[in-house]
């Protein structure tokens, strides 16, 4: 089994469910983008904060995570919000989502660079994505944690080329310890 999994199954089943209620707050402040219609996909949900917002704004909802143990926090939130959330327990080193199928794509602190090009094909046309993560300028806090995991400041934009870009904070001069990127696939 991957590691990465193992350790979040830790991290989660150590967890209380209030411990992962909050959702990201760039999604809250940009929540005017969020039609409310449609698919929504969040990659790497974990817990389900962020995934349990999209549904509770009117989106048929689906959770990506590989820990059963965040799937577990995120349904018996869900469950207790009348929330209803399809949630897939998936390695995300292997899982694809289909083309063309959500309006709106989150992926918060997770990065797999093999993935960017589904996740720009799995967006509709008009569908808004919103990816942040952690960049380089991580290391100046952070001097052990793994660099495969992290971004170059400027990095996303390059990844959602042909995607209009929305807002981001995603560039060489950025030098907050997370890059952001919000963007939408045009209609035609």
């Amino acid at each position: 089994m991957n590691p990465d999994i193992l350790r979040w199954d830790g991290k989660y089943s150590a967890a209380e469910a209030r411990d992962f209620i909050e959702a990201d707050e760039l999604l809250e402040a940009n929540a005017a983008l969020l039609s409310g219609k449609g698919r929504a996909l969040d990659v790497a949900c974990g817990a389900g904060a962020n995934a349990i917002y999209a549904a509770s704004r009117g989106y048929a909802t689906v959770g990506v995570d590989g820990s059963i143990e965040g799937l577990r926090l995120a349904a018996r939130r869900a469950r207790a919000l009348g929330l209803a959330l399809q949630l897939i327990n998936a390695d995300l080193e292997c899982y694809c989502p289909p083309p063309d199928t959500f309006d709106l794509v989150l992926v918060f602190r997770y990065l797999n660079r093999p993935l960017f090009e589904a996740l720009k094909q799995t967006l509709r046309p008009g569908g808004v994505i919103f990816f942040k993560t952690f960049n380089r300028n991580l290391l100046d806090t952070r001097p052990g944690f793994n660099p495969d995991y992290l971004l170059e400041p400027g990095e996303i934009a390059g990844r959602f080329r042909g995607l209009e870009q929305i807002a981001a904070n995603d560039d060489a001069d950025n030098r907050a310890a997370f890059s952001w990127w919000i963007g939408k696939r045009p209609m035609t």
